[in-house]
């Protein structure tokens, strides 16, 4: 499958600042800054021709309503999915980002290289295969 990103300033099917879409061979996925998200499975370059509807995505999936609440524990991810979106727009890093996650990956893989072996580790890792292969 061959895909593409981009982030906009303003969404193409509702009026909402910011959003970010998806391209891909099979169809389009847009999120926008009010924690909506669009899928439209059509991955022409003028997908009205086709007749396709924007379908909204939830965390329950493609036309399904979205029952986990902004104030929950799980709300927590629409919040980092909003910051991202937020951080595209205004041309700077999330939150948390791709570093970010980088660092804690490599942290983790710490934990099971250290275990593999039998000792303490150093950061960065010089190991670099998934020790979880080779135990």
């Amino acid at each position: 499958m061959h895909s593409t990103f981009q982030s906009h300033s303003r969404c193409c099917s509702v009026s909402l600042p910011a959003s970010a879409r998806l391209r891909s061979d099979t169809g389009r996925a847009q999120a926008c800054s009010d924690r909506a998200a669009w899928l439209l499975r059509d991955p022409g370059w003028s997908p009205g021709r086709s007749g396709a509807k924007w379908e909204t995505i939830s965390s329950n999936g493609v036309g399904k309503p979205e029952t986990i609440a902004a104030d929950s524990h799980h709300g927590g991810n629409l919040d980092a999915v909003n910051d991202l979106i937020r951080a595209i727009k205004e041309d700077r890093q999330p939150v948390s980002s791709a570093y970010d996650a980088r660092a804690v990956t490599e942290m983790i893989v710490a934990v099971f290289e250290s275990h593999r072996a039998g000792g303490p580790v150093s950061l960065p890792l010089k190991n670099r295969r998934n020790p979880l292969g080779m135990l």
